[in-house]
């Protein structure tokens, strides 16, 4: 693997004077690869040792083994119930990966039985400070080294204001990672990926700076309502945020033959005003709805994560038929993320005549400024019971149907290219 000068400084961490390397930079900046290669050269110097493996959730925990480290030192690495696998050190003695998933400060205990020569924090932004800190006490044994990677956040996150804004006070390094850093990428690539993001992601996610979340939550939403569609639906989806005792939003989207997804037509039912539904009825009504809305068939169901009761009588009344009802997917970062993606390529159209109750929720939901300012992505409150269900339909349409890859990869971006 041929390594830029950044990637070869990254990859060198363990002989540095620095007990902290931090290393922070855009999405496909080569971050990873680089701490990878590092974290397998740190570990080789030992034999005997501890190592330990942070991430926040199970799929960066198997991206890391799969995508990084089973390459790079060309073995199987498949933890066991207590997450540990076996690394080959000097010497001819065996070290230890202890894998950890940290989601909160419930994992923080399970790092004090360890002394480590080495911990790599994979994402330090989505880590509880509290394990950031038990890290680096139990790291400890000889000349030990930690290494963190993430993307960018707001400028005010907690690990932006101590570790990166104060390195020297924690003996740290900070390298900072941008694009022309990986060798692997093409210039087509980095200006397809450019046209993806706006505004603080933009900042964040191209740029590698650490932006504050501002303005419009979806600020491109005016430039995809149009008039009518002028192209024919193949199916429809239905997607819809259940508020079995405030408000239900129902979006009927349909799919083109050229890949576009329009939203044709809404459905919003205030229980307020109308009264508590049982999920019979309110099924029904949506049924009814959507058959006198659309011209196609009903493909798909996209229901509430929250709302068990209406998406089982869904499943129920749609028995038989081959319409499919699932669970909506409901990562708030990351549905917000591929949504705009959907709308700023225009893969995600909104006939606004049909749907003034979403445009006036899309014009309504912005970013909290006071919360951008304490380092926290956060809308302010506002009605957003139809952009939930249409960021339930975008990222659970992309999960689904693309093997759950973020936006940013091969597949994904040459299909929305294709969009265009």
């Amino acid at each position: 693997m041929r390594l830029s000068p950044t990637q070869a400084q990254i990859a060198a961490y363990g002989g540095s004077p620095y007990r902290w390397t931090i290393v922070t930079g855009p999405v496909g900046s080569g971050k990873t690869e680089a701490a990878a290669i590092g974290f397998a050269l740190a570990q080789s110097r030992y034999g005997g040792a501890e190592f330990g493996l942070l991430t926040k959730g199970h799929p960066q925990l198997a991206s890391v083994l799969k995508g990084g480290l089973e390459r790079i030192l060309d073995i199987d690495l498949s933890p066991d119930s207590d997450g540990r696998m076996s690394l080959p050190g000097a010497n001819g003695l065996s070290n230890t990966l202890i894998a950890l998933v940290a989601q909160d400060k419930r994992a923080e205990p399970r790092l004090r039985s360890f002394n480590m020569a080495a911990i790599w924090l994979e994402e330090m932004t989505t880590l509880p400070p509290g394990i950031i800190a038990a890290a680096n006490a139990r790291c400890r044994v000889g000349d030990s080294k930690l290494i963190g990677t993430t993307n960018p956040d707001g400028p005010l996150h907690p690990l932006k204001t101590t570790l990166i804004d104060n390195a020297a006070d924690y003996d740290a390094q900070v390298i900072k990672t941008t694009l022309r850093d990986n060798p692997g990428l093409s210039p087509g690539y980095i200006a397809s990926l450019k046209s993806f993001y706006t505004g603080h992601m933009y900042a964040r996610m191209v740029e590698g700076e650490w932006s504050a979340a501002t303005g419009l939550v979806y600020p491109r939403f005016y430039e995809a309502s149009r008039d009518a569609p002028d192209e024919p639906m193949l199916v429809h989806d239905i997607a819809l945020d259940v508020g079995e005792s405030s408000v239900t939003h129902a979006l009927l989207i349909g799919r083109t033959a050229t890949g576009v997804s329009w939203i044709v037509d809404e459905l919003r039912i205030d229980h307020h005003m109308h009264g508590q539904l049982e999920p019979r009825e309110l099924v029904a009504k949506i049924r009814r709805w959507a058959a006198n809305a659309g011209t196609a068939p009903v493909a798909s169901i996209i229901v509430d994560p929250a709302a068990l009761a209406v998406r089982q009588e869904f499943t129920s009344q749609y028995h038989g038929s081959p319409t499919t009802v699932g669970k909506a997917m409901n990562d708030w970062d990351e549905g917000v993320a591929e949504t705009n993606l959907w709308l700023d390529t225009r893969a995600l159209k909104i006939w606004g005549a049909r749907c003034p109750e979403l445009l006036r929720e899309l014009g309504q939901l912005v970013w909290d400024e006071d919360q951008s300012m304490i380092g926290k992505d956060i809308p302010v409150p506002s009605p957003d019971h139809g952009t939930d269900a249409m960021r339930y339909y975008c990222l659970t349409r992309a999960v689904h149907e693309f093997g759950g890859k973020k936006v940013w990869e091969a597949q994904r971006r040459e299909f929305l290219e294709r969009k265009r």
